[in-house]
């Protein structure tokens, strides 16, 4: 686990979940989706823990052995599922590579922390349809990662890296609290069933009033999984009711 970073992000495989159960997957369609979305995090994850820390060549089998797995996945998987499969372990790679990494180019390395998880959910269903969930995370996820990075700013400029935080400077935190305003109106809209939602909403925006990014980071995160949890729920519900 500690090779493959899965701690860090074993909860995105909710969105294959989430897709499953919005787009009316089989339980081993669910499973071969979840299954190929586990090997692309080892990869991506091992791989840009090679390539950041300049680990030994022989650490490279870690990450080949991911891709190994996912690569026999394409097997057992419809065209559009081979298709977001290849693309992901793709764009894994190439926001890694040592030579050009992806993820120091500004906006284009944020851009692709904001697409490559969402696009879970569409692995998870195979259908059109949940696209618009797709979106939805897409700005949800772009958020944060504005907000990690915004957190770790001044490291950043230490070591001269230039993120897009470090890019937009204090001007951009303008443009941060815009993309924060639909999360916000789902916190809202949620808090008529919990109203532990109201407090977590005004949580964010003192937070963010603030600028202290490292507490706003955790809030925004637990709004996030609570949200995901919440959508969860209502297409378990749906699916019953279908039965």
């Amino acid at each position: 686990m500690r090779i493959y970073r899965i701690k860090e992000w074993w909860y995105y495989l909710g969105f294959v979940l989430l897709g499953a159960l919005a787009g009316k997957t089989s339980l081993k369609d669910f499973l071969i989706s979840a299954l190929s979305a586990f090997f692309i995090g080892c990869f991506s994850f091992s791989f840009n823990e090679f390539a950041d820390k300049n680990l030994p060549f022989q650490f490279l089998k870690y990450p080949l052995i991911a891709l190994g797995l996912a690569l026999i996945t394409l097997f057992f998987l419809p065209p559009l599922k081979k298709f977001l499969v290849t693309f992901l372990l793709i764009l894994g790679f190439f926001y890694s590579f040592p030579l050009f990494p992806l993820k120091k180019i500004p906006f284009l390395g944020t851009l692709i922390n904001g697409v490559g998880f969402p696009l879970l959910i569409l692995l998870g269903s195979g259908r059109k349809e949940v696209l618009y969930l797709c979106l939805t995370f897409f700005f949800l996820c772009l958020t944060a990662q504005l907000i990690h990075e915004y957190t770790h700013q001044s490291e950043d400029e230490e070591r001269g890296i230039i993120s897009t935080a470090v890019k937009l400077g204090e001007k951009g935190k303008n443009f941060l609290f815009l993309l924060l305003l639909p999360p916000l109106y789902f916190s809202f809209y949620i808090s008529f069933i919990s109203p532990a939602f109201v407090f977590v909403m005004f949580l964010t925006l003192f937070n963010f009033r603030r600028k202290d990014f490292i507490f706003l980071r955790r809030i925004y995160r637990m709004e996030n999984f609570i949200f995901g949890i919440y959508l969860l729920q209502y297409y378990m519900i749906c699916s019953f009711k279908r039965m």
